[in-house]
């Protein structure tokens, strides 16, 4: 039996969410395919995208407390179970309501395994919690990468979208596996009970830090996956197809691996409030430019200045909220991430139903207003970070 230590968590969070991450994001680049395949609208897969969110924040609002009562290793394997489910279900996706309800799985078992991964390392790194968690973060980016290069290879290779999804239940049944056989060091406190739990948190909710670590994270979220969801559709009034777009994507999401690599790195030298304030302003600037170019050469150069920039803004927002009490790091890591989950729920179906009715640039008109909410929030919180001490341990008493 393997024990999970400080040494090998960072390995093992970052290999559970880079397998997750791949699932994730092979989806979005593939909505004009399973639209066209399914014969239903973008409105009605963002739709669909935003019942998924919904079932990820419901889920995620009552992980955080169920890994506390019942500890991490069984919220673990039930979140894997569900991965494989979805997993399964989408390879025998033949209409709406069949990937509905796979999505929604994959959805489910999402939102468990980020909460697991983000506060058993929270928990297990009370100093240096930003590094760490930049580097298990980067397993997402991997995925990004990797997500729409496999989206390419399978429409070279003109195989049937649903069969991508089969060969993914392999590494999930192999992480799961490992995990199952392993000895967790942390996993839960004897004697814990809800009610205490529950108290702890309502003062978290009515803090003033968590509440703007909770916006920015509401307002980031939303624009990353908007973002990568309808990026290869946005690509599409442009004639150019999904085999190309994707491989434009997978593009950006390499450049935020590079991103969260520089900046754990400026992390040394510049805190991370300004850190976050630099990201935001200049993401705003290279999302515009994006929007104002009509060159296809200049838009992927500043598509990858924008990912360069944008990437990490949830793990900056993550590791301040999270200092707010670092007691209760898996109850309070689920509120953080539901937070994500609301933006998510209202931006991916207003994008889809603006996509579908009004112009497929309608995701970038969306994004310049959420990043342009971004930049007022952290410029307060870059003018008054003394007042709000968020680079302070801060646990409620």
């Amino acid at each position: 039996m393997v024990l999970i230590n400080r040494f090998n968590t960072i390995f093992f969070t970052f290999l559970q969410i880079l397998t997750i991450a791949i699932v994730n994001f092979i989806i979005g680049p593939l909505i004009p395919i399973i639209s066209s395949d399914l014969k239903i609208g973008l409105d009605i897969i963002g739709l669909v995208i935003s019942i998924g969110a919904f079932a990820s924040l419901i889920i995620t609002l009552v992980s955080g407390y169920l890994i506390e009562l019942f500890g991490i290793k069984v919220m673990y394997i039930l979140g894997s179970i569900f991965c494989i489910l979805g997993l399964l279900g989408l390879y025998f996706s033949h209409n709406l309501l069949i990937f509905s309800l796979s999505y929604i799985s994959v959805n489910i078992a999402t939102s468990i395994i980020f909460v697991f991964a983000f506060s058993f390392v929270s928990y297990e790194f009370t100093t240096s919690k930003t590094k760490n968690l930049l580097k298990i973060i980067t397993g997402d980016s991997i995925g990004r990468i990797i997500g729409p290069l496999l989206v390419s290879l399978l429409l070279v290779l003109t195989f049937k979208w649903q069969n991508l999804f089969i060969y993914l239940v392999i590494p999930q049944v192999v992480v799961l596996f490992y995990f199952t056989l392993s000895k967790v060091k942390y996993e839960k406190e004897e004697g814990i009970k809800f009610k205490k739990i529950f108290k702890e948190n309502r003062k978290v909710i009515t803090n003033k830090n968590f509440i703007l670590c909770s916006i920015i994270i509401f307002f980031y979220s939303a624009v990353i996956n908007t973002f990568f969801t309808w990026f290869t559709s946005y690509f599409s009034v442009f004639n150019i197809n999904v085999k190309a777009s994707t491989l434009f994507l997978a593009g950006f999401s390499f450049a935020g691996l590079i991103g969260l690599l520089i900046k754990n790195f400026i992390l040394r030298y510049i805190s991370e409030i300004k850190v976050l304030f630099y990201s935001i302003v200049s993401s705003f600037i290279f999302l515009l430019l994006i929007y104002l170019l009509n060159s296809i050469l200049l838009k992927n150069i500043f598509i990858f200045l924008f990912g360069i920039c944008v990437t990490g803004t949830f793990v900056f927002a993550y590791s301040m909220g999270i200092k707010i009490n670092q007691s209760y790091a898996y109850s309070v890591s689920g509120l953080l991430i539901a937070a994500g989950h609301i933006g998510k729920i209202i931006f991916q179906y207003l994008t889809g139903y603006f996509s579908e009715h009004f112009s497929k640039i309608s995701v970038l008109y969306v994004d310049l207003i959420l990043l342009f909410m971004l930049f007022i929030i952290t410029l307060n919180l870059l003018l008054y970070r003394k007042h709000l001490c968020l680079t302070k341990n801060m646990n409620i008493k």
